[in-house]
């Protein structure tokens, strides 16, 4: 369909344009399209088909392009404002009038939301609609609705009073500007820019809005000149036209003729096909189609490596090259990777047309993170950021080496707090040094580069003006040596660096000086106001790779695509939730034009419509059937496609019996040869399958394949007598019995992960402290002359205020931010200084009420022999309390814990815990040692430490109930006594065992019943483990 401002067609535009092309004058042509895609094709297009390959004044130009031009009279110095900026400014408007409907928002407006509100303001602003129609319309709301179109109106109102005031536009802005003009102006305007040309074409266009129309409809008239407008109709399917019926009918009650298209130009059969059949369920018949094809895949990277192949079939025999072929994807962000992946994979050259989000290149994220360095006083993390952007260069400083130290020191943050704790382990004796997991060297290079990079940030932080800033941040860009980040050798590398601080650059240059327009240029701000500003810049700026003409498969969105044409197209993603989009209705948009489902089914049919028209020789469908775990419901716009033609449907099969990329030759050479069939294989090929099948089955029969130290004499040796010798502690060898693998890489490899630094105390650390306290206070009643629950009972409050005193000796000697860790110190004394409800208080009323039982040893650090069934472990630990009834000859272990977590009858029973069971004869050793007599084990006991829980609680494989009473009767005891040195006659046999396999250099995965739970959950060697090839 012509819509045009002529009342009736004399000669036929199409015909007219032609012979204009032919006769070298294409500059007699105002060309007006609807993407910069559309014009870079079109541009292309008309040289090629000029004489001598030149067109002296072409003129091919969008429509927001050329409003623009018009607006500001062709100043290159004057642009619409850039999302970024206009994301500032809308922010700004958030603050200032804190609208009551998004009060919920604590801190501020989040980014997805802003971005959301300025999309619905820039389509009011587009459509002509002002606040005053959102005002009025709210009138006729009740409730949450009413409030929330009231706030965005009043946003609006003073968005547009904040452009006002800086002066400052958007494509709406201009729109509204030149509808308002002049007619004089206008034509001036509009002869000033385009000049004189015989008539204007408006081509590709398929939704305008209101003052869209009108602006076209006034740049016909304004030049005495023919001006015409095709769209695309079908008078026959008005299902799948409806949008261009509603564009003829606006663009006629404007003032324009409409009449019907004299020739097809361009229109093939399939395309006249898909014009009247698609949606239209009255005049279909089914039709052969060799020209349409479908894919069929499991999954998206599935659909991605059939394209490829089908493209490199494409491209073998010379008839076509990539950019013959493009692709199409609605939702491309999704496929992105996937088809960068697979393309490069299979060597297809790609042109992916992207837009690239600034915040996410890797020396912009460098760069905000230096200035966040500084506003967080060198937070840890924001400090190994700094270290991995490889920005800066600290002098053979690794971020294992700084994690490493910052747990160590337990320091999250706080330039002050690094070098004073740098400072105090400098004055470490070297013996100090052996107890730690970082060196004094590793503390100097650390040292060196908090220098460093205090010197480099000294001009930034602080506050400044608008102009301070950038100049601080232009030294700081300067220093760093940025230009030389630029140029890494990686083409594709290196262009989208530029591009992005490019991008950055002038985002933050336009809206700093928007700023310092508004709040002069004296006015100061601290730092976090500028990083607030950049974090705000950076997430609303995008920037495009420069497209390489004619170069590889073009992958775009059906957006883009529209008024294309290519030899091969390829529509992927033919998905219900992809093309078509879900509908989701825009909840900022007043109800009165938020657009509904149905207008959002009509236009994605018509946008796939056009998609697939854009092919001159052969259209592919294909669609993946899932997405990791979730199936995935075939696209109805394919199953319309299905409903007019009958293609050939493509799977993998089609592919199988050859290669496509590298890995598919070594895997189908690897097929033949493994089949005995070795012609056609090249010899390098050869010899690769047959290294490979060697290590293969190496592997496979080896013992190490299976957790077993080799053949390798030396190292079996080394590792039995290092077994030999060695004292085993009881929580290695529990570690062995849980997972032998792990006992490998943590006991031999000495592999270990570093923890991220915490300066609230740690549970350990706290249980450590109370340890010690408690080892000091129990030593020197014990020591004196006074009985032990004598002095307790006697002189409680003594006791009390002697163990509070050895209590904060002990908290001055280590290092622990108090401020962090309040709450624990608080628990040790006494919240609020109660110190009746203090952890050493109830401690102190527990030891009261065990009168028969009393401290003997404790802390006792034992290394000893012990031999059982003619065979002999050296076992080390520390019990941390063995208390006696010196009267009856008993004695039992006690293990302080801050939680009270106690092994089960389980673990006791499978050798999974052996520490208590283990520690009973080491302890009956230690007695006969002391007391010079023998003593009979009760039932060993862990001692919570944990307030609301403190006190003893039995320890047995068996139950207990009915027996932990001694004292009732001589059976009583003589069964606790039989369960527990039985328990510990099990744990010393299993503990032997175990010694025997790390002897035998036994290491294989965990073969416990349960372990994806019990041990495997959370071990943080997992990564390493292969454990997963198992489950």
């Amino acid at each position: 369909m012509i819509l045009t401002n002529q009342t009736e067609i004399k000669t036929d535009p199409k015909q007219r344009e032609l012979e204009l092309l032919a006769a070298g004058k294409a500059g007699d042509i105002l060309y007006i399209v609807p993407t910069n895609r559309k014009a870079r094709a079109l541009r292309k297009a008309i040289l090629d088909n000029s004489p001598g390959g030149s067109a002296s004044g072409l003129q091919v130009t969008t429509l927001g392009t050329l409003c623009t031009n018009l607006f500001f009279r062709g100043n290159p110095e004057k642009d619409v404002v850039s999302e970024a900026v206009a994301s500032v400014l809308l922010s700004q408007c958030f603050r200032e009038l804190n609208p009551d409907y998004f009060s919920p928002y604590d801190d501020g407006v989040p980014k997805g939301t802003l971005d959301r509100i300025r999309n619905v303001i820039n389509q009011y602003k587009r459509n002509g609609l002002t606040p005053h129609h959102i005002k009025k319309d709210a009138e006729e709301l009740k409730g949450t609705e009413k409030r929330k179109a009231l706030a965005i109106a009043a946003i609006y109102e003073r968005y547009l009073s904040r452009f006002s005031e800086l002066g400052v536009y958007d494509i709406g802005d201009i729109y509204e500007n030149l509808i308002n003009m002049s007619d004089d102006e206008f034509n001036d305007r509009v002869k000033e820019y385009a000049g004189s040309y015989e008539f204007a074409i408006a081509d590709g266009f398929t939704d305008l809005t209101l003052p869209e129309s009108r602006i076209i409809k006034r740049l016909f008239d304004s030049s005495g000149s023919p001006g015409y407008i095709y769209i695309d109709y079908n008078s026959n399917n008005e299902s799948l036209f409806s949008s261009s019926g509603a564009l003829i009918d606006q663009l006629t009650a404007l003032g324009l003729s409409s009449h019907q298209e004299k020739t097809e130009y361009g229109r093939r059969f399939f395309q006249q096909k898909l014009a009247e059949g698609l949606f239209n369920y009255e005049t279909v018949k089914k039709t052969a189609a060799d020209q349409i094809r479908v894919i069929a895949a499991v999954n998206k990277r599935e659909e991605a490596e059939l394209i490829a192949k089908e493209i490199k079939e494409l491209c073998a025999g010379g008839k076509y090259k990539p950019s013959d072929i493009a692709l199409v994807i609605n939702l491309i962000e999704d496929y992105s990777e996937i088809v960068r992946d697979v393309f490069d994979e299979y060597g297809v050259p790609l042109n992916l047309t992207d837009r690239y989000r600034v915040e996410r290149n890797p020396l912009i994220i460098s760069i905000m993170n230096l200035l966040e360095l500084s506003e967080n006083d060198y937070y840890y993390k924001n400090l190994f950021r700094a270290l991995s952007g490889n920005i800066i260069g600290f002098d053979g400083l690794t971020i294992n080496d700084l994690m490493m130290a910052a747990s160590e020191l337990k320091i999250v943050g706080g330039i002050k707090k690094w070098k004073n704790s740098l400072a105090r382990m400098k004055s470490l004796p070297a013996s100090g040094w052996e107890k730690l997991a970082v060196s004094a060297e590793t503390c100097g290079r650390i040292e060196k580069a908090l220098n460093k990079l205090e010197k480099l940030l000294s001009g930034i932080k602080g506050q400044h003006t608008f102009a301070g800033f950038r100049k601080e941040f232009y030294k700081l860009l300067s220093e760093l040596r940025l230009e030389d980040k630029l140029l890494t050798g990686n083409i594709v590398e290196d262009e989208t660096n530029v591009k992005a601080i490019k991008a950055f650059l002038r985002d933050m240059n336009a809206t700093f000086s928007l700023l310092e327009n508004e709040y002069g240029n004296e006015r100061v701000f601290p730092l976090s106001y500028f990083i607030n500003q950049l974090n705000t810049i950076i997430s609303s700026s995008r920037y495009n790779l420069r497209e390489k003409p004619n170069y590889g498969v073009l992958v775009t969105t059906p957006d883009e695509i529209r008024g294309l044409s290519f030899r091969v197209l390829f529509i992927g993603g033919l998905y219900e939730g992809n093309f078509p989009t879900k509908f989701s209705p825009e909840i900022f948009m007043a109800e009165t034009y938020r657009k509904s489902e149905e207008r959002h089914r009509k236009e994605e049919q018509f946008l796939f419509y056009q998609a697939a028209s854009c092919f001159n020789e052969f259209l592919y469908l294909t669609a993946p059937s899932n997405d990791e775990k979730k199936k995935l419901v075939r696209s109805h716009f394919m199953d319309e496609t299905l409903r007019i033609f009958a293609p050939e449907t493509i799977t993998r099969a089609k592919f199988e019996g050859a290669f496509y990329s590298p890995d598919e030759k070594q895997i189908y050479f690897g097929k033949l040869s493994a089949s005995g069939e070795t012609e056609g294989v090249d010899e390098e090929t050869k010899t690769k399958i047959l290294i490979d099948k060697a290590r293969i089955e190496q592997s496979e029969g080896s013992p190490v394949y299976q957790g077993v130290i080799g053949e390798d004499a030396e190292l079996k040796s080394a590792i039995s007598q290092e077994a030999a010798e060695r004292y085993f502690s009881i929580s290695a060898l529990e570690m062995y019995a849980a997972c032998p693998f792990k006992y490998f890489t943590s006991r031999i490899l000495n592999l270990s992960p570093v923890e991220e630094p915490v300066e609230k105390i740690e549970p350990l650390e706290l249980g450590s402290l109370l340890h010690s306290i408690l080892y000091d206070f129990i030593r020197e009643v014990i020591s004196s002359d006074t009985g032990y629950h004598t002095y307790l009972n006697d002189k409680y409050d003594e006791a009390l205020e002697r163990l509070i005193e050895i209590a904060k000796e002990k908290l001055a000697g280590v290092y622990i931010d108090e401020t962090e860790s309040f709450f624990d110190i608080e628990k040790i004394f006494g919240i609020g200084g109660n110190k009746r409800q203090s952890i050493l208080a109830l401690f102190l009323d527990e030891e009261r009420k065990a009168a028969e039982f009393i401290p003997a040893l404790v802390e006792l650090e034992f290394r000893q022999e012990f031999d059982a069934d003619e065979r002999v472990i050296k076992l080390r630990g520390r019990i941390d309390r063995i208390d006696i009834d010196e009267a009856d000859g008993l004695f039992k272990v006690i293990d302080y814990k801050l939680g009270g977590n106690k092994p089960t009858a389980d673990d006791l029973k499978s050798g999974l815990s052996l520490q208590l069971p283990i520690y009973i004869l080491a302890a009956k050793k230690a007695l006969r040692e002391l007391k010079g007599n023998e003593f009979r084990t009760v039932f060993p006991e862990i001692y919570s430490l944990k307030p609301g829980e403190i006190g003893g609680s039995k320890v047995s494989p068996e139950p207990v109930r009915g027996i932990s009473d001694y004292k009732k009767s001589p059976e009583n005891l003589e069964k606790a006594i039989e369960i527990s040195e039985n328990m510990a006659s099990a744990a010393l046999r299993m503990a032997m065992d175990y010694a025997v396999n790390i002897g035998n250099g036994e290491f294989h995965l965990t073969r416990l019943p349960n372990r994806a739970e019990k041990i495997c959950k959370n071990c943080e060697h997992f990564m390493i483990c292969r454990v997963r090839e198992l489950d």
